[in-house]
């Protein structure tokens, strides 16, 4: 979930560019959304399960960077993927 061009596909997609994509938590990360104006999110990884759960701060430019806590997680379901996401703060 955190290789850098997994986080492209599902963070940043299109023309967006995600400059910087660490791996292990406390790593960082950057996405840049490029249309009239440059609008930048970044965060830092706070808890990495393979495969489980993901958690991570975001901020964003166009929200004064204003930090949200953020948990993705996964679960096998049905053949199929179940994602849930908490967005806290």
């Amino acid at each position: 979930m955190v290789e850098p061009d997994l986080v492209k596909g599902w963070l940043a997609p299109g023309d967006m560019t995600a400059p910087v994509a660490g791996r292990l938590p406390g790593g960082v990360y950057e996405i840049h959304m490029q249309g009239d104006e440059l609008f930048v999110t970044r965060g830092e990884y706070r808890e990495i399960v393979p495969d489980e759960e993901l958690v991570f701060t975001w901020c964003c430019s166009a929200l004064d960077f204003r930090e949200a806590l953020a948990t993705v997680g996964l679960k096998d379901r049905d053949g199929g993927t179940k994602l849930s996401l908490e967005r806290c703060r």
